[in-house]
């Protein structure tokens, strides 16, 4: 850029960094990674996960068991399982990706049962290649998936070289200073199996040294702004349940499964909105049951069954604590609480027929526009996302079925 500043690299700093593999499977971290990288939902993930753990036919081997069981919250791997993988890992790529010991992982869910291990193939020589033909391809993908994780996190770091560099320029309004970073790996280790991701980090830089001078090609400013926090997708829904608590690595699936089929959201575009419906069921709710909608409720009574059985507390007097207060709500909940269909919002529109204002009524579709003189005047009409009300539009296009005319709405 020309009458620009005088453009020198005033700091180079170079060091080696190391990325560990990530732990096995379990049920919610499958079902993320099944969801993300294969683009299953959770249900078809576990439904695909049973079979391979059931039992598949392979040619001359019969019926086999492909993985461990597939509901499980713990990352244990028993020392036959770590000595399978390190085994083929060193025959298969050479010491050279043989930690000297083996990694250990600990589960990230403070309540994880170790009943089971990880999720992992039940012999290690029965690689995705090998299996590809006795597969169908959703099974291939994601047994791929869980034998590549397994051998993975067996196996040795990832080493970059990763440089930063500070370009300082001096101009009017005082001294200048960009910095740009890059890497480069330099040994695979666990790559060699999973693959090399390609982030922004991966940026390779021209030889450099300290002092030289540089030439700016092309500068632009970017503005960046704080955005609000993303919708829930099926993957990171499921890590929030795992956070918080809430069900079990059986109930995941089902949980995702319930809250669609119910209409209390709908997916588009791979991300969850909430319905008419699923906020009026979820305000009703905790204005009834406030103690247990509260989002720690679930993981706080698995601690107090957890203190039952390790601790011999008195599960009589928790059950009363519990009930007691439960049966009053139920029974108030009972008496008090209205239908939904009865529910009535006031809007700013003005019904056409009769000038009287109109309402936000619920229907069996969702959210409408009706007349607040209902029963009297009966007139309703749709309405879009921001609740206003969407007029039907007549077409000289005729219905293909019937021969009526076709309306825009």
């Amino acid at each position: 850029l020309s009458g620009g500043p005088d453009w020198k690299a005033t700091s180079i700093q170079s060091k080696r960094m190391k990325t560990r593999p990530s732990a096995p499977y379990i049920t919610s971290t499958l079902q993320q990674a099944a969801s993300s990288q294969l683009g299953f939902p959770p249900q078809l993930t576990m439904s695909i996960a049973q079979s391979l753990y059931e039992g598949v036919e392979v040619h001359g081997m019969g019926s086999v068991g492909l993985i461990t069981y597939m509901r499980t919250d713990s990352t244990h791997l028993s020392s036959e399982a770590v000595g399978m993988a390190r085994h083929y890992i060193g025959s298969r790529f050479g010491d050279d990706y043989l930690p000297q010991r083996p990694p250990v992982y600990t589960s990230s869910v403070k309540s994880a049962q170790e009943a089971h291990e990880a999720i992992r193939p039940t012999d290690v020589k029965l690689t995705p290649d090998s299996m590809r033909s006795s597969l169908r391809e959703e099974h291939h993908r994601l047994y791929k998936l869980i034998w590549e994780r397994f051998v993975a996190c067996q196996m040795a770091e990832a080493q970059w070289d990763a440089t930063t560099v500070l370009i300082s320029g001096i101009a009017e309004t005082g001294n200048l200073v960009f910095r740009a970073t890059g890497r480069v790996l330099v040994f695979d280790g666990f790559y060699a199996v999973v693959g090399v991701p390609h982030t922004s980090e991966d940026v390779l830089l021209p030889p450099l040294a300290q002092g030289k001078r540089l030439a700016a090609i092309q500068i632009d400013p970017v503005q960046n702004f704080t955005s609000p926090p993303p919708r829930y997708t099926e993957a990171s829904l499921i890590k929030k349940l795992e956070s918080e608590g809430i069900g079990r690595p059986s109930t995941y699936a089902q949980i995702i499964q319930v809250i669609q089929s119910r209409k209390y959201v709908e997916k588009t575009k791979n991300l969850f909105y909430a319905t008419d419906l699923g906020r009026i069921v979820t305000d009703k709710l905790i204005e009834a049951f406030p103690e247990i909608l509260q989002i720690s409720y679930t993981s706080d009574m698995e601690k107090q069954l957890d203190d039952i059985e390790e601790k011999h507390a008195d599960w009589k007097q928790m059950l009363k604590d519990f009930y007691g207060p439960f049966k009053e709500r139920l029974d108030s909940a009972y008496k008090e609480m209205g239908h939904v269909k009865a529910e009535v919002q006031a809007s700013q529109h003005i019904c056409p027929q009769c000038g009287s204002p109109m309402v936000y009524r619920f229907g069996a579709r969702g959210r409408f526009l009706s007349c607040s003189r209902y029963p009297r005047c009966k007139f309703s009409a749709p309405i879009d996302r921001n609740g206003n009300p969407l007029s039907p539009e007549q077409t000289e296009v005729a219905c293909p079925k019937c021969g009526a005319p076709m309306v825009l709405r």
